[in-house]
């Protein structure tokens, strides 16, 4: 069976279905205790991930606030949101959050911005390393394997970068990638990455498989 949550106005959904391939019906059940409180304009749920225990949920409360981060079960913690934090990624490693932001003025924004990381509060609690590094400030979007961790930036070089996310940061290192990433998908050993060419394009690109290095490895 494959498992996933989403985030629906009354709590949090939990929804299994059949693997491909194999028979059986689809379920679906609403966790107690996620309700994220009143719900106005447009219904929550952008997209959710575990965070230790829980599952912290980036949802629109209305059409005119940005999104924003909570956490199912416990909408007073908060992150985002406002007119100068955006969201544009998140994925979970133990306790921890990574939140790609990036920042809008007069309309326009060049979609990439530093990487937070967030405890099980929803505070910041960015590793220097990480807050310091010239090419996760320029985050576009992030993902993780296991305790490691998957950026795609615009820094220039750095198209795809990785790092160790366990009970110490590892150093960040950048991968043979040229091109606007989407969605990377990794073993202990390989990841593989699906690449736009030019960036923003829906046309087919191929998927190209890289090992692993050694320095994100966990």
């Amino acid at each position: 069976m494959i498992e996933r949550r989403v985030q629906e106005p009354g709590g949090l959904l939990r929804v299994r279905i059949p693997a491909p391939g194999q028979p059986g019906r689809a379920s679906q059940q609403l966790e107690p205790g996620t309700d994220l409180g009143s719900v106005r304009g447009v219904p929550p749920g952008v997209s959710a991930t575990p965070l230790g225990h829980r599952v912290a949920v980036l949802v629109s409360i209305s059409s005119t606030d940005n999104d924003h981060l909570v956490i199912a079960g416990a909408p007073g913690l908060r992150f985002g949101g406002s007119t100068e934090t955006y969201i544009d990624g998140m994925t979970g490693t133990g306790n921890a959050l990574w939140v790609a932001t990036f920042t809008q003025r007069n309309g326009e924004s060049s979609g990439q911005g530093p990487l937070v990381r967030l405890n099980a509060q929803l505070s910041p609690a960015t590793p220097a390393s990480v807050s310091s590094s010239p090419v996760l400030t320029r985050a576009e979007s992030v993902w993780s394997a296991g305790d490691t961790v998957w950026v795609a930036t615009g820094a220039p070089g750095h198209n795809l970068v990785c790092f160790t996310a366990g009970g110490k940061t590892g150093p960040v290192t950048t991968l043979p990638v040229t091109g606007e990433v989407a969605a990377p998908t990794a073993t202990a050993s390989m990841v593989y990455v699906n690449v736009l060419e030019p960036p923003g394009s829906y046309a087919p690109s191929p998927i190209t498989g890289y090992p692993v290095p050694a320095a994100c490895r966990t």
